[in-house]
């Protein structure tokens, strides 16, 4: 008992300091977009409005990290409530999935698709045009160097 006494407050720090690493860790292993905002994503898209509207006050950001820090945990803790009501299979499921990514709107899929029906070996010819661009480069390089520049 005198142990516990003696070490409460380290033992207290340590656990906050886990829990905190732990949860750091998830959220980088975590997808960072998601179409239909599982997860982190909502709290990190909160966080960066917030930082956005603060103008670079620091209590306004350390609120405002304070606030994205609450809402991860909150995160986890309702990973673990869905998982022990039988909602989810697995305590991460719901910030750990693979993420349904926005589609690009500057790319015409349609007019990709027919492209590379058209011409199937793009691939290489990228990688040919690659190769002659370096060789052009060398044989530049080559034609420039004057030997007379080089200290005597």
């Amino acid at each position: 008992m005198s142990r516990i006494k003696k070490n409460w407050f380290t033992a207290l720090v340590f656990v906050i300091v886990a829990l905190f690493m732990l949860t750091v860790a998830l959220v980088l292993i975590a997808p960072k977009q998601d179409v239909k905002m599982r997860g982190f994503v909502k709290c990190s898209r909160t966080l960066a409005e917030k930082l956005e509207n603060c103008e670079g006050t620091l209590w306004c950001s350390a609120k405002s990290v304070l606030a994205c820090s609450v809402c991860d945990v909150k995160v986890v803790a309702r990973g673990i409530s869905d998982w022990q009501k039988g909602k989810q299979p697995y305590p991460w499921s719901n910030y750990i999935f693979i993420p349904e990514l926005p589609e690009n709107s500057f790319i015409d899929e349609k007019a990709r698709t027919e492209y590379l029906e058209k011409y199937p070996n793009t691939k290489q010819e990228m990688d040919n045009l690659h190769k002659l661009r370096k060789e052009m480069e060398d044989e530049q390089n080559l034609q420039e160097f004057d030997p007379e520049m080089l200290p005597q």
